[in-house]
């Protein structure tokens, strides 16, 4: 059965690739491909125990120096806290030991990029004055929410695949025989978010702005997912008929561009005064259109991350995908810091997954 996904999926790729780079498929067999393809966001009902087979570890660097990640960390003690605090509440104490207990065991423990690319990004992006110890800090609580809404699909994901291992430890749905019921700790994760951001971000005037985009990714991803979904429902074979380039970037699109890599970035543009609104700023640029530019670059960008990994025969399509990703940072991102889109390809170009 997971033979059958990876070939299909590895042909409908390969054949996509083929037509973009004029290469020839005749020496790509459908067990060289079972071999070697690897997109892990597209599952197409393939469990997390079958994509582990002959698939390489994620490699895809780490955004940030060893300092910035232990600042990183060392706030996370602060988000439990704020967390699980009972306060006058202390008939639902148990149920708060519990919620640090999940926190420990999901929210820490991968490679931590998305949430530290607030902070890295807010440091291209804000004026100088706004490069202060504590804007960095909040830049990092809002790192965190990220971790937390990536928690909540992992929790979630892993219920709904079966997945038995995550992140090099059993799935936490598997602790303790929780079973289905261990979507309730998904919940708790996604509930998280908000009350971080109320109690750290209430006064801020982009508090409604980072609301509506947690809610906007959240939606995204969960459509993503049910694309997915649709394409093999769980327990049953796929259905091939689904198996289409078309869909499979749309998949891409919502299931993990959005959220991975739009989601930070526009998070730090909106610390850094950059909302969107219809405020001007270089060459008549407005904060909305600038908007849409970084959200344009950057799943665009999300998509060429999940094409890594393939064959190296594809090598060459890899590298003309990134240099036009290049010349569209140049040409359509004015009025923003180049290095924040830049920063992100040179992590992702020419690494395997």
């Amino acid at each position: 059965m997971s033979g059958l996904r990876n070939v299909t999926r590895g042909w409908a790729v390969a054949g996509f690739l083929a037509r973009r780079s004029g290469l020839a498929l005749k020496n790509c067999t459908p067990s060289l491909l079972l071999r070697t393809t690897s997109l892990p966001s597209y599952k197409l009902c393939q469990s997390s125990t079958a994509a582990s087979v002959n698939v390489p570890p994620a490699k895809l660097g780490h955004v940030a120096s060893l300092d910035e990640k232990r600042e990183f960390l060392h706030l996370f003690p602060d988000i439990v806290r704020d967390l699980t605090e009972v306060g006058t509440n202390s008939d639902i104490m148990d149920a708060q030991k519990w919620y640090a207990k999940v926190l420990q065991y999901n929210a820490v423990g991968g490679k931590m990029n998305r949430g530290l690319a607030v902070s890295l990004s807010l440091k291209l992006i804000a004026a100088p004055e706004l490069i202060t110890p504590e804007n960095l800090r909040r830049a990092h609580l809002l790192g965190w929410c990220i971790e937390l809404l990536q928690s909540f699909f992992l929790i979630a994901d892993d219920i709904i695949d079966g997945g038995e291992m995550r992140r090099g430890k059993p799935a936490w749905y598997r602790n303790d025989n929780l079973g289905p019921s261990a979507f309730n700790d998904a919940i708790l994760m996604e509930c998280g978010i908000y009350k971080l951001l109320r109690k750290h971000f209430r006064d801020e005037p982009y508090y409604q702005d980072m609301l509506e985009l947690f809610h906007e990714m959240t939606m995204k991803t969960a459509l993503g997912q049910a694309l997915d979904l649709l394409s093999c429902p769980a327990g049953q074979r796929p259905i091939l008929s689904k198996y289409t380039m078309e869909r499979y970037n749309a998949i891409v699109k919502y299931k993990t561009a959005f959220y991975s890599f739009y989601l930070p970035i526009a998070l730090s543009m909106y610390m850094a005064g950059i909302r969107e609104t219809d405020n001007v700023r270089v060459a008549g640029i407005t904060d909305r259109e600038l908007h849409r530019q970084a959200r344009t670059i950057l799943v665009e960008m999300g998509q060429f991350y999940q094409e890594l990994g393939l064959p190296a025969t594809y090598r060459a399509y890899e590298d003309s995908t990134a240099s036009m990703i290049r010349i569209h940072i140049q040409q359509i991102s004015r009025g923003l810091n180049h290095n924040v889109f830049f920063n992100f390809l040179d992590k992702i170009h020419k690494r395997s997954r």
